[in-house]
């Protein structure tokens, strides 16, 4: 068995050279209604679905057969529905979506359920802080996949599309070797994981386990020290707030913490998505901005507070518990999340969440351990 990422890519798949159109919902009204940032994250769609329009983006590129809209959904036209129905229809939603100025239907094809076959133990996971790690590399526990054919995993909280190979036969409906006899283009097959692996030698697997030895808890910091902000920063920091609900068009006394994680995680996305790259100064811009209202939900949701901390001889504008256990600098946290480059992911919402579950590395009161 094998297991593969699936995502749509406008790339030339052996040059890496960028040749495909590629497509986005036409309309502020559909972005809105859709909220990309809080659906298709392997549960169904949250509403009686109506078809949205998109539109291409460069459309003096070539079409491919699976389309560049957004990497939690497949999306394709009703030729590519007719060949691969038998293995796209069990596995989750297909929602017919329509493209400005093209003829034909379209469909938007959403796992609507996560599997529960993830072996955390055998699975490599990305440290992103010495307290945060997000899965880089799953293993899977074959039993538990059955017959499925294309599936989505909760640890990475429904954003990823796998596929499964048993065979490799087209013959057997499964839906890599179906793309890749009827040459559909667009699509990206990444291997992630065999059951080879299951063979590694005794010395590999003790190797494995001694680099997943439970992290220790992070003790006092003697040296690092905090004040509260002069009026003058106060008064900065409310001015930023105030332009990251702005540019959120929310408002700050009304949206709840989550809907302004998830719409700043949105935001980001969609910014991440933009076929032209900002330039890096309006990236700071947003990121500052954003990061202000990131920090302002978080410390409403979770009981944190602005402070001006001193770590490493680096004075740091932070959100911090009471405990001072933890530090989180966010604006530096969220330019870093609007500056990054496929395939890196955006892990704004991710941060939140595993703070507000409290599984942020422990760390003893006093630690400013910094994370983000």
């Amino acid at each position: 068995m094998k297991i593969y990422r699936v995502r749509a890519s406008i790339e030339h798949p052996k040059t890496g050279k960028e040749i495909y159109a590629l497509v986005e919902l036409e309309s502020a009204k559909d972005r809105t209604w859709i909220n990309m940032s809080d659906t298709f994250d392997g549960k169904p769609f949250p509403k009686k679905w109506r078809p949205v329009t998109l539109k291409w983006v460069h459309p003096e590129r070539p079409r491919p057969d699976f389309l560049n809209f957004d990497n939690k959904v497949l999306t394709f036209s009703e030729g590519v529905l007719d060949a691969l129905k038998g293995c796209l229809a069990p596995t989750g939603e297909l929602l017919p979506v329509a493209i400005a100025r093209e003829s034909g239907m379209f469909y938007l094809h959403n796992i609507d359920g996560c599997l529960n076959a993830l072996d955390a133990a055998k699975s490599e996971w990305r440290v992103v802080t010495p307290d945060w790690k997000t899965l880089r590399k799953p293993a899977f526990r074959p039993e538990k996949i059955g017959n499925e054919n294309l599936f989505k995993l909760r640890e990475d909280f429904g954003l990823k599309i796998y596929c499964v190979e048993r065979t490799g036969s087209a013959e057997d409906g499964e839906f890599k070797a179906l793309v890749d006899s009827h040459r559909f283009t667009g699509l990206q097959f990444e291997l992630v994981w065999t059951d080879d692996a299951i063979s590694k030698s005794a010395k590999e697997r003790s190797t494995d386990a001694r680099a997943t030895v439970a992290r220790q808890v992070v003790t006092k910091n003697a040296s690092a020290t905090d004040r509260a902000l002069t009026k003058g920063e106060e008064k900065e920091l409310q001015t930023l707030i105030k332009s990251g609900y702005e540019d959120l068009q929310l408002d700050p006394d009304k949206a709840s913490a989550v809907e302004v994680q998830k719409a700043i995680r949105g935001a980001v996305d969609e910014f991440l998505r933009s076929a032209k790259r900002p330039t890096k100064g309006k990236a700071i811009d947003l990121g500052t901005t954003l990061g202000a209202a990131w920090g302002h939900s978080f410390c409403k949701a979770l009981k944190w507070e602005w402070r001006v901390v001193t770590l490493a001889g680096k004075t740091l504008l932070v959100i911090t518990p009471r405990d001072r256990a933890h530090v989180i600098a966010p604006i530096g946290f969220m330019t870093q999340q609007i500056q990054k480059k496929p395939p890196e992911e955006n892990t704004s919402l991710l941060l939140f969440q595993m703070a507000k579950a409290r599984s942020l590395q422990k760390a003893k009161a006093g630690a400013y351990l910094q994370v983000g």
